[in-house]
C-alpha cells in the first residue's frame, strides 16, 4: 500500500523527487534492490522538475550532460512506472476478479478499497504512458543530431549567467566608477541574456565564469564583459571598444580593430 501510494505521489512536479527518493530506502530495506534502482532512476528524473533545479543543472559547466541526464532518466522512470503501474493494474484486477466471480465472495467495505487502488494504479499506467509520449516526441522534434540540445545548452547557460549577473554584489573592478566600468552596470537582463557564457581557470588556479555581451557606449560598438567568482560576486566588469568574443578577460584590440 505505501508503495503504491509514494509510487503515485511520485508523479506530482518537484514533490515527486521525496517521493521516489523514500520509495527507494524502503525498497532497499526490504531487499527488492531492482525496485529501489527504479525508484532512484525516478528521483533523478523527479529532480529537474524542482522550481530552479533543472534551469541552475543546465546552465553549469556540464549542463550539455544535465540535458541528456534529463531526457534518459524521464525515458527511464517513465517506463519503468508504466511496468510497475501496469502489473498493479492487471494484478488487482486479476485478483478481484477471481475473489468476486470466481470464488463468489460478498462485496464489502473493503472492495472499496480495493477498488481505489485499482483505480490509483490504472491513473499511474496512464501518466506514466503520457510521459513517455512526451519524451519520445521532444527527442524526435527537438533532438536533432544533437544540435538544438546545444543551442538549448547556450542558451540556457546565458539566461542563467545574466541572472546570476544582474543581481550580485560587486567587488574589485566591479566598483569603480570611470565610464567604461560604470555602464557595464545599466544592462537589463534581457541584455546580457543575449552574450556568451564562458569558463576559464585564472592565475590563482581558481575557476571564474565570464560573459561577454555585444553592445554599444557612446554609440561605439564593443564587448560588455563580466567576470564572476566561485562565491558569485562580480569581480570585474567593463565596456572595451571595438571588443569582440573571445572567451577570455580584458582583450587588447587590434590598433585599427580586428579585421
Amino acid at each position: 500500500m505505501a508503495h503504491i501510494l509514494l509510487g503515485l505521489l511520485g508523479i506530482i512536479p518537484g514533490f515527486g523527487c521525496l517521493a521516489d527518493t523514500a520509495n527507494a530506502v524502503m525498497y532497499l530495506l526490504e531487499g527488492k534492490y531492482v525496485d529501489a534502482a527504479i525508484c532512484a532512476i525516478g528521483a533523478i528524473a523527479n529532480a529537474f522538475c524542482i522550481p530552479g533545479v533543472s534551469e541552475a543543472l543546465k546552465a553549469g559547466k556540464y549542463g550539455k550532460y544535465a540535458i541528456q541526464l534529463e531526457k534518459v532518466s524521464k525515458f527511464m522512470a517513465n517506463a519503468s512506472g508504466l511496468l510497475i503501474n501496469g502489473g498493479n493494474t492487471v494484478k488487482q484486477s486479476f485478483d478481484m476478479y477471481h475473489k468476486y466471480f470466481v470464488d463468489k465472495k460478498d462485496a464489502g467495505w473493503d472492495t472499496l478499497g480495493e477498488l481505489g487502488l485499482l483505480a490509483l494504479s490504472a491513473l499511474g499506467t496512464y501518466f506514466s504512458a503520457k510521459g513517455i509520449k512526451d519524451v519520445v516526441a521532444e527527442w524526435g522534434i527537438k533532438g536533432k543530431n544533437g544540435a538544438d540540445d546545444i543551442v538549448q545548452y547556450e542558451k540556457l547557460k546565458s539566461e542563467y549567467m545574466a541572472d546570476e549577473v544582474y543581481n550580485a554584489d560587486r567587488s574589485g573592478s566591479g566598483l569603480k566608477e570611470d565610464p567604461s566600468h560604470r555602464a557595464a552596470s545599466y544592462l537589463s537582463k534581457e541584455q546580457l541574456a543575449k552574450g556568451k557564457t564562458y569558463g576559464y581557470r585564472g592565475g590563482d588556479g581558481k575557476y571564474y565564469k565570464l560573459l561577454q555581451v555585444k553592445g554599444k557606449m557612446d554609440g561605439q560598438d564593443g564587448i560588455f564583459e563580466y567576470i564572476v567568482n566561485s562565491y558569485g560576486q562580480v569581480t570585474h566588469q567593463r565596456f572595451i571598444l571595438g571588443g569582440q568574443y573571445t572567451g577570455f578577460p580584458n582583450q587588447h584590440v587590434p590598433k585599427g580593430g580586428y579585421k
